[in-house]
């Protein structure tokens, strides 16, 4: 078995949060996106075919710490390295209004970074 935990530490509590996570691996494949007082989403899945998605949804990030855990079942590895991309979201003025984290991975040695892939926006809410 493989794992990852990955720390969110640039988007804010108090955003308003939205997440995509798919997979298309032969091994059983989880993945976890929470913080200390909640689980946003729990999703396990083991499928070569990448539709249906794991987990689709949004909420407001309530707690502080939010943080994914990738785990693959088989794996001797899981391969993040040159597939993780975020951005932060800035008005003209250039006050931060949102956050975006993207990360594709490899649970073997085929280099095709297609055995799972997440992305959680994060956007200020009003007022």
């Amino acid at each position: 078995m493989a794992n990852k935990t990955i720390k969110l530490s640039n988007i804010k509590p108090g955003t308003y949060l939205s997440w995509f996570a798919t997979t298309q691996a032969a091994f059983e494949t989880k993945m976890v996106l929470k913080d200390n007082k909640k689980v946003y989403f729990d999703a396990t899945r083991k499928s070569t075919n990448i539709n249906p998605p794991m987990a689709i949804g949004s909420a407001w990030y309530e707690g502080e710490g939010l943080e994914i855990y990738i785990e693959v079942s088989d794996a001797q590895q899981i391969d993040l390295n040159a597939f993780i991309n975020t951005f932060t979201l800035l008005t003209p003025e250039g006050e931060e209004v949102g956050y975006s984290f993207t990360c594709c991975g490899e649970d073997q040695h085929d280099k095709d970074y297609n055995d799972f892939y997440l992305n959680v926006m994060a956007w200020k809410g009003k007022g």
